[in-house]
């Protein structure tokens, strides 16, 4: 289900443009991004420390997760380099754009996965 919402039609066929890849990429840094900060608002609500809203910067977010230790320092580390992956900057010219956004998209639908299941 998520794969369809996220649009996997972007990931599989066709020409594979830079602004087809920059869409693609986008989509799965927002959908990593919104996770944890509907995670993170949660557990602000709930501890009442009310420092997570919905207009709270990505870094922060991590930072605050990090902090209340629901992300482990290796966590937090992998989080943090998944963002920069998820950024249609990030592709290295010896990369198939193609290749490089269904790669970052699996490992960050993998990470959600871990969690989610916390």
């Amino acid at each position: 289900m998520l794969s369809k919402f996220w649009g996997s039609l972007y990931f599989s066929g066709g020409d594979f443009s830079q602004t087809k890849f920059a869409t693609c990429i986008d989509r799965v840094r927002i959908l990593l991004v919104e996770a944890l900060r509907n995670i993170a608002i949660g557990i602000s609500q709930k501890s009442g420390d009310k420092k997570i809203n919905d207009k709270t910067d990505e870094h922060s977010v991590f930072d605050y997760l990090r902090s209340k230790k629901f992300l482990s320092d290796n966590e937090w580390q992998l989080v943090k380099a998944l963002h920069g992956l998820a950024s249609d900057k990030g592709a290295h010219k010896a990369t198939a754009l193609k290749e490089y956004a269904r790669i970052t998209k699996n490992m960050v639908y993998e990470i959600l996965l871990l969690i989610l299941r916390k």
